[in-house]
């Protein structure tokens, strides 16, 4: 898919992740759920609690596809794309576990990441929503510089530690006649 070539001589990837990417997958989105929970829906203990088959699995479904950024081997960042499966939804497509590990940010990963998700959206959908944290600044600043326009805000969307954190709901059409 992507490449590209760092002044320090690092050379990143992007690339589709196939089932054989589990135990990478799974260590970046560990990290993301234990080091930013107010950033995820998903929580880091269930999600921990899954077998490697239960990841290997999750990232071979159809309904999906996730990319990787590779940095000198290492996986950098995370990104899924979905497509809505019911008929009256199928037009529709969510961006979703998206991560850029932190001695990674700052390089482009975010924004390499985003246009293979956003160019496989166009294959699949008409339009993409996602959700974000509404204090993630850095993340909403990506999303905005990416297309996407915040259509909401959801109150008290995400509770970590019992603090309350509210959800910015963005959308970006992706069709051919954009």
């Amino acid at each position: 898919m992507a490449n590209a070539l760092f002044g320090n001589g690092s050379h990143m990837s992007v690339r589709r992740l196939t089932p054989e990417d589990a135990e990478a997958v799974r260590e970046v989105r560990l990290e993301g759920l234990k080091n930013h929970p107010e950033n995820f829906g998903a929580d880091h203990d269930d999600e921990a609690a899954h077998p490697i088959e239960w990841w290997r699995v999750r990232i071979g479904h159809p309904a999906g596809a996730g990319f990787g950024a590779w940095i000198d081997g290492q996986l950098a960042g995370i990104i899924s794309i979905g497509q809505e499966q019911q008929k009256k939804h199928r037009h529709q497509g969510s961006i979703g576990g998206f991560y850029v590990r932190p001695q990674f940010r700052g390089r482009g990963v975010g924004d390499a990441l985003m246009k293979a998700a956003l160019e496989e959206a166009a294959k699949r959908v008409e339009h993409v929503t996602l959700t974000v944290t509404a204090s993630n600044e850095g993340a909403v600043r990506l999303y905005e510089r990416n297309g996407f326009k915040t259509v909401g805000r959801l109150v008290a969307s995400i509770r970590v530690d019992g603090v309350d954190h509210d959800e910015l709901s963005m959308h970006r059409r992706v069709s051919v006649s954009d």
